[in-house]
């Protein structure tokens, strides 16, 4: 459950961190993938 959790919350940091800055979109989406 854990490691489940731990690689989708690599994946949205990794994919923020391209971006280079933060919007109000990308959190969405962000949190999306967490649910």
């Amino acid at each position: 459950m854990f490691e489940n959790l731990s690689e989708r919350l690599d994946k949205i940091f990794r994919n923020l961190r391209g971006k280079g800055y933060l919007t109000e979109d990308n959190i969405k989406a962000g949190l999306r993938e967490v649910r």
